[in-house]
């Protein structure tokens, strides 16, 4: 077993070591065993490295709420980095992308914009804030079939919440999004 382990990590272990005949203990010049280095090689393949967006602070906010079915909002997403490094997003991932949900966790609306217009990563430094905004109008995406089409958002209640990425890794808290009835004295007012 132990040759074996060294034939799959020679560029770890170094041509001597993995050329080596196999013995119950080897030791490199270090004096570390190289089962201590298999070891560390393999925790170490096995730890998943922090994600750049893990870093950001996420919020979300709206310049207009409540609204009525049809009217126009917009989303403004923002993060922060609010460590002491710069934190690189990558070019193929850096979208802000924004999710509302209804009272069933199911989602009516979801766009993403891009972190830099015409693509690009992106650094930010410690203290620095990216912003986009979405605007959102009213309008929910619903299936038909395998086809999606937009009706207005029904009254009530829904939260939005953002992120980096298509995935929303690093997601802001959520916020409420009221839709009122506008025969109601309250979408009158």
């Amino acid at each position: 077993m132990g040759h074996q382990v060294i034939r799959l990590f020679p560029r770890i272990l170094g041509p001597a070591v993995a050329a080596s005949p196999p013995t119950a203990e080897r030791r490199v010049r270090s004096g570390v065993s190289v089962r201590s280095l298999v070891l560390l090689a393999l925790v170490g393949a096995c730890v998943s490295p922090t994600r750049p967006e893990d870093s950001l602070k996420m919020s979300v906010r709206l310049t207009r709420n409540p609204i009525a079915p049809g009217d126009t909002t917009t989303i403004v997403i923002r993060a922060g980095n609010e460590t002491d490094r710069i934190v690189t997003l990558p070019a193929d991932a850096c979208e802000l992308a924004v999710r509302i949900v209804d009272a069933d966790d199911r989602t009516v609306f979801f766009h993403a914009v891009a972190c830099v217009v015409g693509g690009g990563a992106v650094s930010l430094r410690p203290g620095d804030v990216l912003e986009r905004t979405i605007r959102f109008h009213g309008m929910a995406t619903v299936a038909v079939g395998s086809a999606f089409t937009e009706r207005p958002i029904e009254p009530g209640s829904y939260l939005v919440e953002g992120g980096v990425t298509l995935d929303l890794a690093s997601r802001s808290d959520r916020i409420d999004l009221i839709v009122i009835d506008p025969g109601t004295p309250y979408g009158r007012g």
